[in-house]
């Protein structure tokens, strides 16, 4: 092997873990690719079409052609990667290789389904048919601009062929199974890889309409219907494959939707709410690490300029109407819109933002855009990344140093992009401040700077006025400088009057303590963020303006990482100081609580973890706060009472024979930020469970009552229900709810393991059976958690569920619907609303039931997971499976959405439609991303939940 080609060849392994892996794989690629020097070409479109035919000759089985598809896709991005780390292509050769890759992937997978359909399919129905399909590529497919991880942007699009004799409908349902069977091959994990993943997203209707959509139709809907973003999006199409005339066609015809004959200037107002939407998504992913795409003055906003410029003024210059970026930056140079100062910096950041980019996906070929937060990943990413000379950077510093310029470039640009409405300036604010101000500011003022509600905001700015003037020097000298950053903030959030107000309540509490003040002056980018925070969630504007502290936790969590929860013997260890220590450890327990549900919240609302993801972590905070408190409780009760056997407490008591079970969504992991805590206490007093050198009573420290040891544990059960709820400074407690016990409101608070048993076997109805599903044991003595577990698996698991659970089911889902939803003609309500959450977790409660005597697989608490495993087993098609995860996923995520922006307590929480939408303008939890706009949430969750109750119907129907 050249000595040459072994440096490179040794350089990739050393690099990606993913070539490493190919190589291994397929080793006939090292000779191939380096000994005999493939890598030192790279083929062409046409080159790349005749060797895939070659690859793929005489394959007739699906299984086998998606397999030599991917060992082809490996070894042509193989060489990609080899030509890209060696220097040899330039950015654009790559993406063009790449580009070329997907697009003759894509067609031979079209033409083996057409091929594989055709040999099913009645002779009189020739192949003429695969005349009338054609596939549009966006995005950066259609830009030929590909990542090296990147999805590629599909629409399908069919003509009815007058040649074939096959009705309308049954043309459609051929075109329809085609583009399926096409998307699996080339998407589905099969061997380890895909080839490339398919995004259907940015077709008319999105992930609601059908997988191929007539030409006809599209057409009219964007004649008439689509949106300035969909508009835009079409910039970049072109056909890819299928019937490439038919395409070329369609293009020509959506020409003069894209690009108007007239500057098109009704579109700027759009334009600039599209901006605005990605300057809050920017702010709210600035704190993911470094994210290339999506952060500020990343590769987006790029893309955004050059295709805001080329729709305004597209229909007047034709040379503008270019598919890629970059070409589309250089003919804007040249028609003088773009500043040749401007276009070097936009091209040159492009170039340097993509290549980082590459380096990243290509290490474990994954769909990332983040630079590491491990030192030595960045490093190794820094090594293999050319700068301006072409050799590597020196060291991670160097990389982030060139980075941040890089940023600022684009983010300038960016913000000079259509002479978009600007914030007032710092002077400008700082002297409507000022207590000597001689600046008219009424409420027409506040109204003209952007506040919406100059009559709340009026109040609060004469408060700071009176507050600087009747300050202390050093007090003042804070409060001159932190008084217009906030309002300046506030104003470039998507919600400034809420944002003030809650900046105002937060420094209420912060008073005069002038080190936290100090703090925000420093600390920027933190300040945004909470002024963002404010703006977007009513919940944690409340418990951050209530607890300022926690700013010092929110610092440290971002320079170290999610931090640990308190283990718990540092929480509840023994102690046994006076009653003020007991209040210093429940303070210190509440103070955890609040930060780790205040770093969840900020996550989740910037993106870094899904709703699923969230709610695990809430209800592991939950199950730690549970496991501490009743140690603490348990601790100070015995500070009360005597035990006969160890007086004094001497020696360690065993631990009581109390178990605490976990039920509805705690018990399923699945906690949302206002969720109760559904409890149940099972005891037992028999062996094992309780230690021989128990006995069965306690005497009072003052020897004046003895009690039983049963009233002990209820005494126990008390305490920790009221250590749980207790209201503290450092932040709300845990409502619980123990009406799931046996019996209800009317039982005993807590019971032991026979009653509980016994009342399941003989006595509970089959909704509190179905109850039981949910039950996770949170803590108890290892024997006790054994046996409990043990009785509810034989309540549950050894005999099918009755012959009526059906019906029963479909009646108290009906009930819960109508008479604990709240939803009227208006307001609706995500989790127990019409195909809302209620009906997945129905379906999933009642085919687990049906079938978890057979699966142990079925046997976990977890939505998600039992769909999942219903799916592998057997018992939930694939497509109902996807159907219900989507579907959970999403109204998971706007259940969550709502309850941080309007904090609406108590049931039933029901929101009108506008907020619905609000909620997405706001970009809460993402709900304003490109796939979900923001004035299509309402339609797009009333369509989630007809799938659902369709879906519900169908199965409860069988």
């Amino acid at each position: 092997m050249p000595h040459e080609a072994w440096k490179l060849l040794d350089r990739l392994k050393a690099f990606s873990p993913y070539f490493t892996h190919v190589l291994i794989q397929q080793p006939s690629l090292t000779e191939e690719l380096f000994d005999r020097g493939g890598y030192l070409s790279q083929p062409n479109l046409s080159q790349l079409t005749s060797r895939l035919k070659k690859f793929c000759s005489g394959i007739m089985e699906f299984q086998e052609f998606c397999l030599t598809l991917r060992r082809f896709k490996q070894q042509e991005i193989l060489r990609l990667a080899a030509r890209d780390l060696g220097g040899i292509s330039t950015f654009s050769q790559t993406t063009k290789g790449l580009s070329n890759l997907a697009q003759v992937c894509l067609e031979a997978s079209l033409h083996f389904c057409f091929q594989e359909k055709a040999a099913i399919t009645p002779k009189d129905h020739p192949p003429l048919l695969s005349e009338g399909l054609t596939v549009l590529g966006l995005g950066k497919l259609g830009g030929e601009e590909l990542n090296f991880s990147s999805d590629i942007d599909l629409i399908f699009l069919y003509h009815l062929v007058s040649e074939v004799p096959l009705p309308p409908l049954e043309q459609r349902y051929y075109f329809q199974q085609v583009a399926r069977r096409t998307i699996l091959a080339m998407g589905a994990l099969l061997g380890g890889d895909h080839v490339f993943r398919i995004d259907l997203n940015l077709r008319p209707g999105g992930k609601d309409s059908d997988l191929v959509l007539s030409y006809d139709s599209v057409l009219e809907y964007y004649q008439t219907e689509a949106r300035t973003w969909e508009r835009q999006a079409l910039i970049k199409a072109r056909p890819v494959a299928g019937n490439r005339l038919l395409g070329k066609k369609f293009i020509q015809e959506i020409e003069p939707i894209v690009y108007r004959k007239f500057i098109d200037y009704t579109v700027l107002s759009e334009i600039r709410s599209m901006k605005g939407q990605i300057l809050r998504e920017a702010r709210s992913h600035s704190l993911q690490g470094e994210n290339l795409k999506l952060g500020p003055g990343g590769i987006r906003e790029i893309e955004f300029i050059s295709q805001s410029l080329q729709m305004v003024f597209g229909g007047r210059i034709p040379s503008l109407r270019e598919k890629n970026t970059l070409r589309a930056l250089q003919k804007l140079k040249e028609a003088d819109i773009l500043p040749p100062k401007e276009y070097r910096r936009l091209s040159k950041a492009y170039q340097f933002l993509r290549v980082l980019e590459h380096r990243l996906q290509m290490v474990n070929q994954r769909q990332t855009h983040s630079l590491p937060a491990d030192p030595q990943a960045l490093a190794h990413i820094a090594g293999e990344t050319p700068s301006k000379g072409k050799k590597p950077f020196s060291s991670s510093p160097a990389l982030i140093s060139d980075l941040q310029r890089t940023r600022e470039n684009v983010r300038s640009a960016f913000d000079n992009l259509l002479l978009s409405p600007s914030v007032p300036s710092q002077t400008r604010i700082q002297k409507l401040l000022a207590p000597d101000s001689e600046l008219e500011t009424g409420e027409v003022e506040w109204k003209a700077l952007g506040f919406q509600k100059p009559g709340l905001i009026h109040p609060i700015i004469l408060s700071w006025r009176k507050q600087t003037a009747s300050s202390p020097p050093r007090l003042r000298s804070y409060l001159e400088q932190i008084h217009p950053l906030l309002v300046g903030y506030a104003l470039q959030t998507a919600n400034p009057d809420q944002s003030l107000t809650f900046a105002d309540s937060f420094l209420r509490r912060v008073g005069g303590r002038t080190g936290i003040l100090a703090m925000l002056i420093e600390k920027i980018p933190l300040t945004r963020e909470i002024m963002d925070l404010f703006a977007q969630s009513r919940m944690m504007g409340r418990l951050f303006s209530q607890n300022p502290e926690m700013i010092d936790y929110l610092i440290l969590q971002k320079t170290h990482g999610l931090l640990p929860l308190e283990s718990k013997k540092k929480v509840a260890g023994k102690r046994n100081g006076p009653e003020e220590d007991l209040q210093d450890r429940l303070a210190l327990l509440r103070r955890r609580k609040s930060e780790h549900f205040l770093t969840t919240a900020l996550e989740e609302l910037a993106g870094r973890i899904t709703a699923p993801e969230a709610s695990r972590r809430l209800s592991d905070l939950a199950d730690f706060v549970l496991k501490t408190t009743l140690a603490l409780a348990e601790e100070k009760i015995l500070q009360e009472v005597v035990h006969p056997v160890y007086p004094g407490l001497s020696r360690k008591l065993p631990p009581s024979p109390f178990c605490v079970l976990g039920m509805g969504k705690l018990g399923g992991q699945e906690l949302g930020y206002l969720s109760d805590l559904d409890l149940i206490f099972v005891y037992s007093l028999k062996a094992p469970f309780l230690s021989e050198s128990k006995t069965h009573s306690f005497r009072a420290t003052d020897n004046r009552k003895r009690i039983t040891y049963h009233e002990y544990l209820v005494r126990l059960a008390q305490r920790f229900i009221s250590y749980l709820s207790l209201p503290l400074g450092e932040g709300p407690g845990y409502t619980v709810d123990t009406r799931l016990r046996p019996s209800g409101s009317v039982g005993p608070l807590i019971v032991s393991l026979d009653s509980f048993y016994e009342y399941y076997r003989d006595q509970a109805g089959n909704w509190e059976r179905q109850a039981l599903l949910k039950a996770r044991i949170i803590v108890g003595p290892e024997s006790l958690v054994d046996e409990v577990g043990e009785r509810i698996e034989t309540l549950l698991f050894q005999s099918p569920p009755p012959f009526e659970v059906r019906q029963e089911m479909i009646h108290y889902r009906s009930r819960m619907e109508k008479e604990r939803s709240g939803e009227d003609g208006e307001r609706i309500n995500p989790k127990l609303g019409f195909g809302g959450l209620a009906d997945i977790e129905f379906i999933t409660q009642y085919l687990q039931w049906t079938y978890l005597g057979a699966i142990p697989a079925l046997r976990q608490t977890n939505t998600l997971r039992v769909l999942k495993a219903l799916q592998d087993n057997g018992c939930l098609s694939e497509m109902d499976f996807l159907l219900l995860k989507e579907a959970y996923q999403f109204l998971s995520l706007l259940d969550h959405g709502l309850q941080l922006l309007y904090d609406r307590k108590g049931d039933p929480r029901t929101y009108h439609p506008q907020e619905l939408t609000r909620a997405a303008e706001l970009n809460v939890l993402g709900l304003g991303r490109a796939e979900i706009p923001g004035w299509e949430v309402t339609a797009h969750y009333r369509k989630v939940c007809q799938n659902v109750r369709r879906l519900f119907n169908q199965i409860f129907d069988e």
